[in-house]
């Protein structure tokens, strides 16, 4: 066969991807048509078991990411345009509160106030310098002073006095100790609170005995000083008894006759009860310094006799 009898048979075949074999003088010769080739038809791909089970949840998720980013909740279609409201208003801005000046009479009580309160601490620092603070009165008409400091010290039986005058008390009680008396501090300082109490007490016990409350409260007064005008609210005054078989009686007469020597005084004195206001009482000591201890002794006054009061 010629090769143009072999060309012609190839376009009458028509053959797509075919492979021809033709016998041309007793020999296989092979032939492919090249003519229009057709594309292959697409494979098939099947998926795993994986694939399929997997597939739909990630399908989901895409969606409801996309959808989320597409399409704004009501919420946030709802807070969108109110917060693009509000950017474009400034702040309000506080008006300025208008001050007015202050009138005379307010300047004037101000000042005033102001001078009372330096006079005041003044006089304070100065008594403390000079040792006043140990003169200062306090009875039914002179009531503690407002700006009176005490430094308090506790003793070893929990009563607390002030500070300054523990130096001369435990000299007083080491020389009686050293004589055979043993005192101890009964009742030191006192807080406006428990003096309200130890008031309270005294007037309970009268009207246990039969008295009516306003007997009672009288009788109370006699003995026990009204908050804020007793002296153990300054933490100046003690009230000494005896402890270990001393007697009552001769540790008094020993104050009575040395207690001047370390700066204390018997506050109330047997007939003075209407300076002092309260009926005698042999335990009760204020301090009030050595010099005018002695003073108060050697002259046999009062406090308020001695301060002209």
């Amino acid at each position: 066969m010629t090769d143009n009898e072999k060309l012609g048979l190839q376009r009458r075949i028509g053959c797509l991807g075919v492979i021809v074999t033709l016998a041309v003088g007793g020999v296989l010769v092979a032939t492919r048509c090249e003519k229009n080739p057709a594309s292959p038809p697409p494979v098939e791909t099947i998926p795993t078991f994986a694939e399929t089970q997997t597939e739909p949840a990630s399908t989901a998720i895409t969606e409801e990411t996309v959808q989320t980013s597409a399409s704004p909740t009501e919420a946030q279609t709802t807070a969108a345009p109110e917060t693009e409201r509000n950017a474009e208003i400034p702040p309000e801005t506080a008006r300025p509160v208008e001050t007015l000046p202050p009138t005379e009479a307010q300047t004037q009580a101000e000042t005033t106030a102001q001078t009372a309160a330096e006079t005041a601490a003044q006089t304070v620092a100065a008594a403390e310098n000079s040792g006043e603070w140990a003169l200062q009165l306090v009875n039914s008409t002179h009531p503690l002073p407002e700006h009176f400091d005490t430094e308090l010290i506790r003793l070893r039986n929990g009563v607390n006095v002030d500070s300054r005058i523990y130096p001369d008390l435990q000299e007083m009680f080491d020389d009686m100790r050293a004589q055979g008396m043993y005192p101890f501090v009964r009742e030191g300082f006192r807080t406006r609170e428990y003096q309200q109490e130890v008031m309270d007490t005294r007037i309970s016990e009268y009207i246990a005995q039969g008295y009516g409350e306003e007997e009672a409260r009288s009788l109370a007064a006699d003995y026990v000083a009204k908050p804020g005008t007793s002296e153990h609210e300054l933490g100046l005054a003690i009230d000494i008894n005896a402890e270990d078989g001393t007697d009552s009686w001769t540790v008094y007469s020993w104050l009575a006759a040395h207690a001047y020597e370390y700066g204390f005084i018997l506050r109330y004195p047997e007939g003075k009860e209407d300076i002092t206001g309260i009926s005698y009482e042999p335990w009760h000591y204020r301090y009030v310094g050595k010099e005018a201890a002695a003073e108060i002794y050697e002259q046999g006054v009062t406090l308020e006799e001695y301060l002209g009061e």
